[in-house]
């Protein structure tokens, strides 16, 4: 899957200096874009000297890369993650012991969002408020979340979004690369898709910028004349920072695998238990995803077994049996085996294809093991189960009260009625008598 990049940065209408730095390198499929912090220039420094050690670091393991290009497999795909999060982390502890060791630099630190294209795959990674947006079928979501003071309050409930965006705490980082020896660092490998494009921005464009901008742009001016139209934008609006965006194009035109990719997403927002999640969670979901054919007849789900995978059907109908008994059709898009992922318990139906069969097969542990460094996450997925166990209780309640109908009712008193009837009628010489008593004193 071939891909092309373009980049811009500008000092914008109000600063006097740009702490802004972006790296384009093709040969790596490196795209950076760092927003240095300081009240001098070593902001300017902090950003690009993050890019210069990333860019390196890389560079210097590109063989890692390289086989995760080759082969995106689960073991490739977590060295190649792991490269990619040691070399922020090296930035992060070279620039903030070039503050401890010159005044003048002291407290300079840095945001970044980088994006590594590896084949059909890439990984983001993010610290700070710069961000990363994908446009995806004409629709744009963003892939980055801002460690703010005020995103950090808005996810806690303590304030809106809009009131987010008005206050002063949207200015202030929860994390940065060089305020602190080591930084904690957002990853997210995901599955590209042909004609996807890739926006890295500096927060002197995302504040400016509004949902249908960059798919309008990139639709009427192409990937290569995009940053430049943005920065223009931004500065028309105000310019109040520094300004900077990198746009990363995926060429061609949508293949069966990209189709099915964008299916696989869209058919998990549709699941109870994921319905409640942001399209980077379902990226992130998606990593726990494993894709599987039956054919018609084939057995999905055996009773009894000890099970521990969910099912979501992409494709073909799916037959639940119980005994041998068939309980149920499930169309595509539906799920099956949930219960699976709470407790070890033993299935209690058989499912079959009834049809040819792809489903998305997703383990638990390979679930919780994503859960358990996600806190956030893993709250929307408890509250997404305790919906389908909600809703199955309502259906097992409905049905129960079907069954039991003015007739089953009935049934059940002509039954009780003549029992009653005999306790009450029956003669006081056939009740069994007490035994006789002896007396202690007698013989």
């Amino acid at each position: 899957m071939k891909h092309m990049a373009f980049g811009m940065t500008d000092t914008g209408r109000t600063k006097e200096n740009n702490q802004d730095a972006v790296l384009l390198a093709d040969n790596l499929g490196l795209y950076l874009v760092c927003d240095g912090v300081s009240q001098g220039a070593a902001g300017e420094l902090a950003s690009k000297t993050a890019c210069d050690l990333v860019y390196q670091m890389l560079r210097d393991h590109r063989e890692i890369l390289d086989a995760c290009r080759l082969s995106p497999t689960g073991p490739h795909v977590k060295s190649a993650m792991e490269l990619i999060e040691s070399a922020v982390q090296f930035a992060c502890l070279e620039i903030y012991s070039a503050g401890r060791h010159d005044r003048s630099k002291a407290g300079m630190c840095t945001t970044l969002v980088m994006l590594v294209v590896m084949g059909q795959h890439a990984v983001a990674a993010s610290v700070g408020d710069s961000r990363i947006y994908l446009l995806r079928q004409d629709k744009m979501f963003q892939l980055t979340e801002d460690h703010t003071l005020a995103n950090q309050q808005v996810k806690n409930g303590r304030m809106s979004p809009d009131e987010a965006r008005g206050s002063k705490a949207a200015a202030t980082l929860t994390r940065a690369i060089g305020f602190q020896p080591s930084v904690q660092v957002d990853m997210l490998h995901f599955a590209l898709v042909e004609a996807d494009a890739i926006l890295l921005c500096s927060d002197g464009l995302s504040q400016y910028l509004r949902r249908n901008d960059f798919p309008d742009l990139c639709q009427t001016l192409g990937p290569q004349q995009t940053p430049q139209a943005l920065v223009e934008l931004a500065n028309a609006r105000g310019g109040a920072d520094n300004i900077s965006a990198v746009v990363v194009q995926i060429e061609g035109q949508p293949s069966d695998a990209g189709k099915t990719v964008v299916q696989m997403v869209d058919t998990l927002k549709r699941c109870p238990l994921f319905s409640q999640m942001s399209y980077r969670e379902l990226l992130q979901v998606m990593d726990a995803v494993t894709l599987r054919n039956f054919q018609t007849g084939e057995r999905i789900i055996s009773e009894a077994e000890q099970g521990d995978t969910m099912y979501v059907s992409l494709s073909g109908q799916v037959e639940v049996r119980k005994w041998g008994q068939r309980l149920a059709e499930l169309p595509a898009g539906s799920s099956f085996g949930e219960m699976s992922l709470v407790g070890k318990a033993k299935r209690t139906a058989d499912v079959f294809a009834v049809e040819p069969v792809r489903v998305m097969s997703i383990r638990r542990d390979d679930l919780f093991a994503m859960l358990r460094i996600n806190s956030h996450l893993a709250v929307k997925f408890l509250w997404g189960m305790c919906r389908v166990l909600h809703q199955r209780l309502q259906a097992t309640s409905e049905e129960l009260s079907y069954a039991l109908t003015s007739q089953d009712l009935q049934e059940l008193a002509d039954i009780a009625w003549p029992i009653s009837e005999t306790q009450e009628e029956l003669p006081v010489a056939d009740q069994p008598a007490d035994p006789p008593r002896k007396d202690p004193l007698a013989p």
